[in-house]
């Protein structure tokens, strides 16, 4: 199923970020939404990014302009299949004006199992990849994506527990040219097995 922008102006200005079109133009979507910051990334010097082109090749993409927009969801709501994220903010990366992929949060116990309930309806059950003192991370595989989703508690073992978790979903294409940082583990993750097997 190919992925569509969705944007009501007349809807509070919601925005899907399940609906993000990995092969549209980024920048007109996201005109009444507030942007943070926007930072340029430099694919030859900054250190966070584990190649698998060579810089010589990197070099030769001179287009290939990739910045990453930090939106704010405290002025322009910005919701997940319905799912508020609240005010934590939510980072769209793009290579020459179209997105190769995003990450947010969830801060609460309830939008956090409701986000990965979800996922789970929209791509089935994750690969559990992670399990370990109340933290699962989960991996999905669909058109051109991978989809991660990380739970985690936040103070296991106590009355006042509670989930959070991070979702980060890439076009798989971009992995492999090596534009999302530390991005070699994403590929290596859709090869790992099932821990439930």
């Amino acid at each position: 199923m190919s992925l569509i922008v969705l944007f009501s102006s007349s809807c509070s200005n919601n925005f899907n970020l399940d609906k993000i079109n990995f092969d549209s133009n980024f920048e007109k979507t996201i005109s009444t939404l507030k942007i943070e910051e926007k930072r340029e990334i430099n694919l030859k010097s900054d250190f966070k990014f584990a190649r698998i082109e060579p810089l010589d090749h990197l070099a030769e993409n001179i287009n290939n302009v990739i910045y990453s927009y930090f939106i704010s969801p405290k002025e322009n709501q910005i919701t997940y299949n319905g799912i508020k994220l609240g005010d934590d903010i939510v980072e769209i990366r793009t290579v020459n004006d179209k997105p190769i992929g995003f990450r947010c949060s969830t801060s609460s116990t309830e939008n956090t199992q409701e986000l990965l309930a979800a996922l789970e309806q929209k791509y089935g059950i994750g690969k559990l990849i992670y399990n370990f003192k109340g933290t699962q991370y989960y991996i999905w595989e669909s058109d051109n994506k991978i989809i991660e989703f990380n739970k985690f508690s936040t103070s296991e073992g106590t009355a006042k527990e509670a989930e959070q978790g991070m979702l980060i979903i890439l076009k798989t294409s971009a992995l492999k040219k090596g534009q999302w940082p530390i991005y070699k583990p994403y590929l290596d993750k859709v090869k790992m097995p099932d821990l439930r097997e």
